[in-house]
């Protein structure tokens, strides 16, 4: 977190901003306060062991403030290949609400990976580093920079975070890195010509973390389980259990998320 902040507020000692304007834009300082609110928050919960409740009613809070302030998704686009792309312009409501969604959703998901050493490091790694070339290949610079950062600092951790790990995420590491990827994808993918976002590209992007979600929260609802209750049915957890070593839970999933990085990108 410290670097992060530290390289981005150091850009311009390395590069000339003459043809970049992520220090022009209102919204690049609103993202980053969002994610400074998220780092405290579960730094609370890491210090306090602070109640679902209450972190899930500040995140709310964060997203729908930031959707305020125009990150949000407005304008939905299905990109298929060889195909049309289909375009829905969400009402206002709709905005707010699936914007907020997703920034919580997908900040928790993103989360619940960090239960196994490397695993969340590792995810948030190679998908900075497959959308900081993207975004430099499609002339996107402030977006390649910002995700560089970010993969770079991600990585400085993931080096001593491996089984036996020197350092662990927490929630305030989780949280804040959740809250990078979920936002700045929106803010640096959104089509500047009409507003809108392939939402294949976003979930295909971010499967591993999503189906790991929706098949807890599904399990949990059908054993008549609080969805907020922690328990030992992510992916990681199934795996163990079927006698998986440490290094190919790790190797596996990161092929995967190489795969879904590379494949969203095809729907960009």
């Amino acid at each position: 977190f410290i670097i992060f902040l530290l390289f981005i507020f150091a850009i311009p000692l390395f590069f000339n901003l003459q043809n970049i304007d992520i220090y022009e834009s209102q919204n690049t300082f609103i993202l980053l306060i969002g994610g400074i609110s998220f780092f405290l928050l579960g730094l609370h919960d890491d210090i306090y062991k602070s109640p679902p409740v209450f972190r899930l009613i500040v995140q709310i809070l964060v997203a729908i403030a930031l959707t305020f302030h125009g990150i949000n998704i407005s304008n939905i686009s299905i990109k298929l290949p060889y195909l049309e792309s289909l375009n829905i312009n969400l009402p206002i409501f709709f905005v707010y609400l699936f914007t907020s969604l997703w920034i919580v959703g997908l900040t928790n998901a993103i989360n619940w990976l960090d239960g196994f050493d490397g695993l969340a490091g590792g995810f948030c790694s190679i998908v900075s580093i497959g959308l900081a070339i993207h975004f430099y290949t499609v002339d996107i610079l402030d977006g390649s920079i910002f995700f560089s950062i970010l993969a770079g600092s991600t990585i400085g951790f993931l080096l001593r975070n491996f089984r036996p790990p020197l350092y662990i995420m927490g929630d305030c590491g989780s949280y804040f890195l959740g809250y990078c990827l979920s936002v700045g994808t929106l803010f640096y993918s959104t089509n500047y010509s009409d507003n809108s976002i392939s939402i294949i590209y976003l979930i295909t992007l971010f499967s591993l973390p999503i189906l790991d979600m929706c098949f807890v929260i599904f399990k949990r609802i059908i054993n008549r389980i609080n969805p907020f209750k922690a328990d030992s049915n992510h992916i990681h957890h199934r795996l163990l259990n079927n006698n998986v070593q440490y290094k190919y839970i790790i190797f596996s999933t990161y092929s995967y998320t190489t795969f879904s990085t590379f494949l969203a990108l095809l729907f960009f």
